[in-house]
C-alpha cells in the first residue's frame, strides 16, 4: 500500500483509471471530516449502557508518536482512536489518560462502563492502570515471551553467538556473497518475539552448510554444531 496526498483525486492519471465521479480535494477532505461523525455517532449508539475495555498500543514512525485505542465489548471490538499526542515531548501515563478522557467523551462512555485496559507491560502502562484505578490485562505475547527467556537463560551464552553471527552477516556486502551463493539470509532475535530465537536457530541449522562452504573466512564466527545440537 501506498501513501498518497488528497490531491491525487484531482491529478489526471488518477482520473484515467476510475470511473468514480469527479471529486476535488476539498469536497474529498469535507466528505471525510462528515464521515467521521457519522461513524463516531454510530459507535456511540452501540457502545450505550455497555461494559467496555481499552485495547491500548502505542509506537513511533518516523519520529512522530502514535497512540491507538481500541474499545472492546463482549462480541465487538471498535477503533476509537488513533492520534498523536497533544504534546509529543510528553508520553507519560499523564498524557495518555488525558487522551482516554477525550476518547471517553467523544463516544460519551462513563467512567463505570470502564472494566479493563489491554496493553503491554511497558511501566507507563502499569501507571496508568494504577493512577485510573482500571484492571490491566497484561499481553499474554508478552508474558509468552518473558516466560521462554527465563527457559533459555542457561543458554544465553550460545544463542548470543547465533545472533551475534547473524548480525555479522547481514550487512549489505555479506548479504550480495550469500545471493550469490544461492544461500538463505540471515535471521537474528528481536527481543519482543519469542517465536524469533526460534526462527533464528532453525534458520542456522537449515543454512550452516551453505554458509560455511561460500563463506570460509566467517568459520571462526560459527558456533560448533555439537554444541547447538546438544
Amino acid at each position: 500500500m501506498e501513501i498518497r496526498k488528497l490531491s491525487m483525486c484531482g491529478k489526471v492519471k488518477t482520473r484515467k483509471y476510475t470511473r468514480l465521479n469527479r471529486v476535488s480535494t476539498k469536497t474529498l477532505k469535507k466528505s471525510m471530516f462528515g464521515l467521521e461523525s457519522v461513524v463516531q455517532g454510530r459507535i456511540k449508539l452501540l457502545l450505550r449502557g455497555k461494559k467496555v475495555g481499552s485495547a491500548i498500543d502505542a509506537w513511533s514512525e518516523d519520529g512522530t508518536h502514535f497512540v491507538a485505542v481500541i474499545g472492546v465489548t463482549e462480541t465487538d471490538k471498535y477503533l476509537l482512536c488513533f492520534s498523536t499526542l497533544t504534546d509529543e515531548s510528553d508520553m507519560g501515563s499523564d498524557a495518555i489518560i488525558e487522551l482516554l478522557d477525550d476518547v471517553l467523551d467523544t463516544y460519551e462512555i462513563r467512567a463505570s462502563q470502564l472494566c479493563f485496559y489491554v496493553c503491554d507491560h511497558a511501566s507507563v502502562n502499569v501507571a496508568i492502570a494504577n493512577k485510573t484505578l482500571v484492571l490491566m490485562i497484561g499481553c499474554a505475547s508478552h508474558r509468552f515471551n518473558l516466560a521462554i527467556q527465563a527457559l533459555m537463560r542457561e543458554e544465553d551464552d550460545i544463542l548470543d553467538k547465533v545472533h551475534a553471527l547473524m548480525v555479522k552477516l547481514n550487512t549489505i556486502k555479506n548479504r550480495h556473497h550469500l545471493r550469490e551463493a544461492d544461500a538463505l539470509m540471515p535471521v537474528y532475535r528481536n527481543t519482543t518475539r519469542w517465536s524469533s530465537t526460534f526462527s533464528m536457530i532453525d534458520r542456522y541449522f537449515a543454512s550452516i552448510r551453505s554458509w560455511t562452504a561460500s563463506t570460509t573466512n566467517w568459520r571462526a564466527s560459527f558456533p560448533p554444531r555439537e554444541r547447538m545440537s546438544g
